[in-house]
């Protein structure tokens, strides 16, 4: 197989998904006589998995502060499966064979991209800030970056629509918007070769 190394493979996965990956990569870890020492240590990820669980549950209802408290701990979850991917890469010396048996994916070398897709499954939800909405869509390969596009009046003409923001990130929350007023919004990728196509457009009203 034409593999580097592994790699932590956390950023942006939802809250569920990373814990379901915590939990896969402290079972392979558990008793694997290549990672004898783990760095951190599978208790002190196990505490912070678990503490993650439970805030997840308790941002459901919405309330900020456990909202806030939730991507906290999530940001600290993936810190710790990120040191301890750096940990495997350092212990097995180059070994994939060892590499793989920690549970963490492997890291295949980039490709040259030359054609990119739209963004997919892009979303417009309620903001807590007035005059806002939350974006967020799927990841395009290759993309570099994404571009963040808003139109206030008719989605079919082109010159209502503005650019409000470019983000190498696949969530963004458009600010400034007027309150009350229905708002159109789409994305499009860009690469080293030049921009990617829009995206479906969606539509939301801003509070």
């Amino acid at each position: 197989m034409n593999v580097s190394c592994i790699r932590a493979g956390v950023k942006d996965l939802p809250t569920g998904e990373l814990i379901a990956k915590s939990v896969y990569i402290e079972a392979c870890m558990t008793g694997n006589p290549h990672f004898p020492a783990p760095m951190p240590s599978l208790a002190e990820i196990a505490v912070v998995r678990t503490a993650l669980v439970h805030w997840l549950s308790e941002a459901e209802g919405g309330a900020r502060a456990a909202v806030a408290t939730r991507w906290a701990i999530h940001a600290k979850m993936e810190r710790l499966l990120v040191q301890l991917s750096k940990y495997v890469m350092a212990q097995a010396q180059g070994d994939i064979d060892r590499q793989v048996t920690s549970g963490f994916e492997l890291r295949r070398p980039p490709q040259r991209i030359t054609v990119l897709t739209a963004p997919e499954q892009l979303v417009a939800n309620r903001s807590e800030h007035e005059g806002a909405v939350k974006l967020a869509w799927k990841r395009v390969h290759g993309a570099r970056a994404y571009q963040v596009f808003v139109n206030a009046g008719d989605a079919q003409l082109e010159d209502d629509w503005r650019l409000v923001a470019s983000t190498t990130r696949i969530r963004h929350e458009v600010r400034h918007l007027e309150p009350g007023r229905y708002h159109h919004f789409r994305v499009r990728a860009l690469f080293a070769a030049g921009d990617g196509p829009l995206s479906a457009i969606v539509g939301r009203r801003a509070y």
